[in-house]
């Protein structure tokens, strides 16, 4: 008789100390990882096993499996975000966290603080997206520098691969080169599939990063070369060759059971018969002409015997992954079910197919000329930083498909963050009696929370004090100046890199010395600043403008003010002691 096991269960509020512990250690963690000032994390956990270097949001949120529910929540909403945009998620994290722990600090109370969030929310978002916000610009998709630079600006972030400037502009033109090659034809449906599908990404360990390439088509490792090398032989012509692709396994240990009489028998009787349909089935590809088999699982011995007999070349163990990519490549309708004959509609064709040398190793080059598959090739000496950039690549395509939809960009490394907060205090207190009225808060009130709110955003993107930085503003022009502590007050540039200004300005105010609204007053000046030249003009900037893409910044602003409403909304955390963490 099973044991029934009495229900426990334990309560939390967002004040216990050990949830106050865990959001910190969290937001320690990120904010000694945002940015290019960021370091890189070394991770392992408590049973040992593989070691993970990365500054990388998506390998480092994979990586946290916090107990406590509101931090397994922040973290699982930011992997999300990272899933689907590919840029902000650490400073989405940082964010949160941020405002959550100055929330506590407030005598204020929670529901006020949620309720002024919103409205000041509502306010951010109507500066973004407004065309006269000064940190904001248009992008012509045609305009290749500038999409060099949203990709330089993401893969500079990342300190584990130490790309040199050099390095940068050769990796945002390959990437950029991939992702116009994977861009569908003006015959084709762009609706019917997302351009990532368009794009295979596979790493090369051991060679320099300035190898990296694209190329059009699918490479496949080519694990039976002598047996792709005999077939090639055979073969009159290596064009328009029919394939299929089956994504269940034809080891014969299906789960469907086919249309067979059963008797008491043995199990190596049973398991003939299956073996006996699935080469049946076999046979009638053989008889549509097929020549190429891809099987996303495990193909039976007898079976690949049977079709290499009959010219048949099989690829089995592909992996979910590659195996959608072939099924893009060939236009196939994979094969789900041994139930009933193949039909033609689920037939694909390659085009071309060949054998590629790929730095002493050989691949299988497969190509079809109506598809946009293309493959980009990373190369890096060691796995660690492989791993990180293949992950940041893939971030990057995320990137350019957002900025085909909303081709905007803001002005980066923490610049459109500052003059944002900027505009905001400004708004606030030019509008001080309606707003308050409006909120049902005193002035002083609405001032300390809209202060609360900028501060927390200015934060979130200002280098920890942990890394010898000092961070300046203007008063007026808002943008962020980094200064390190051995640098002597010479002119500099901001984080963009669109405005210069001397740091020995007395208009330029150190964050640690003006906290409140006094550093951004209206009635001040723009001061002694002059532009830089655009990246359209003919003469450069004195550094390279950073650009964040408009949509993930906009959207990771948006979640990470309506996530801390939630958790100051939140009145108790409910834990179910039976329930062990998952590993």
């Amino acid at each position: 008789m099973q044991e029934v096991t009495e229900t426990k269960l334990l309560r939390g509020k967002l004040t216990d100390k050990e949830t106050v512990h865990q959001l910190n250690s969290l937001r320690h963690l990120f904010s000694t990882t945002v940015g290019p000032y960021g370091g890189i994390k070394l991770l392992r956990n408590n049973c040992g096993g593989h070691v993970t270097l990365t500054s990388s949001s998506s390998r480092l949120l994979a990586a946290l499996r916090p107990t406590n529910p509101l931090a397994r929540l922040i973290i699982e909403a930011c992997s999300k975000h990272s899933h689907t945009y590919g840029d902000g998620a650490l400073f989405m994290a940082h964010f949160i966290l941020i405002l959550i722990d100055k929330a506590l600090k407030l005598d204020l109370d929670h529901r006020l603080i949620t309720k002024v969030n919103s409205f000041l929310l509502e306010l951010f978002l109507s500066h973004l997206k407004s065309d006269d916000f000064s940190c904001k610009m248009a992008v012509e998709i045609s305009d290749v520098n500038s999409l060099c630079q949203v990709a330089s600006t993401m893969l500079s972030s990342k300190p584990l691969y130490q790309l040199d400037e050099q390095l940068l502009k050769l990796m945002s033109s390959v990437l950029l080169e991939t992702f116009i090659r994977s861009l569908p034809s003006e015959r084709q449906d762009s609706s019917l599939r997302p351009i990532l599908d368009n794009i295979h990404i596979i790493g090369i360990p051991g060679e320099e990063t300035h190898n990296s390439f694209c190329c059009e088509g699918l490479l496949l490792e080519a694990t039976n070369i002598k047996e792709v090398l005999s077939w090639q032989t055979q073969r009159e012509s290596l064009e328009n060759i029919c394939t299929v692709v089956v994504n269940v396994s034809m080891a014969g240990d299906s789960i469907e059971l086919p249309q067979l009489t059963y008797a008491s028998t043995s199990l190596k009787e049973l398991e003939q018969s299956f073996l006996s349909h699935l080469e049946s089935f076999c046979s009638g590809l053989i008889s549509k002409g097929i020549r190429i088999l891809f099987c996303q699982k495990v193909v039976h011995p007898c079976l690949k015997d049977q079709l290499r007999r009959n010219g048949v070349l099989v690829f089995d163990r592909l992996g979910a992954l590659l195996c959608s990519k072939v099924i893009n490549l060939t236009d196939s309708v994979p094969i789900s079910s041994f139930s009933s004959a193949c039909s033609p509609d689920q037939l694909g064709k390659i085009s071309k197919f060949s054998v590629m040398d790929v730095f002493g190793k050989q691949w299988l080059h497969l190509n079809q000329i109506s598809s946009s598959l293309t493959t980009l090739v990373v190369c890096s000496q060691m796995e660690e930083q492989l791993e990180e950039l293949k992950v940041n690549c893939n971030n990057v395509m995320l990137a350019f498909q957002h900025l085909l939809r909303t081709p905007a960009v803001l002005h980066g490394g923490g610049c459109w963050q500052f003059t944002l907060a900027n505009k905001l205090r400004v708004e606030v207190s030019e509008n001080l009696e309606s707003f308050s009225s409006k909120l049902d808060c005193s002035e002083s009130q609405l001032l300390q929370l809209c202060d609360y709110l900028c501060t927390s955003l200015e934060q979130a993107v200002s280098p920890s004090s942990q890394q010898g930085k000092k961070c300046f503003t203007h008063p007026s022009a808002g943008h962020l100046w980094i200064q390190d502590d051995h640098e002597v007050n010479a002119e500099k540039t901001c984080s963009c890199g669109v405005l210069c200004c001397s740091l020995s300005d007395l208009k330029l105010q150190p964050l640690e010395h003006s906290p409140s609204f006094d550093r951004f007053s209206k009635k001040e000046l723009y001061g002694s600043y002059k532009p830089l030249d655009t990246i359209s003009s003919s003469e450069p900037p004195k550094k390279p403008l950073l650009m964040d893409c408009f949509i993930p910044w906009q959207t990771a602003v948006e979640i990470s003010v309506l996530l801390a409403n939630m958790a100051l909304s939140t009145n108790q955390f409910i834990f179910d002691t039976n329930c062990k963490p998952s590993t």
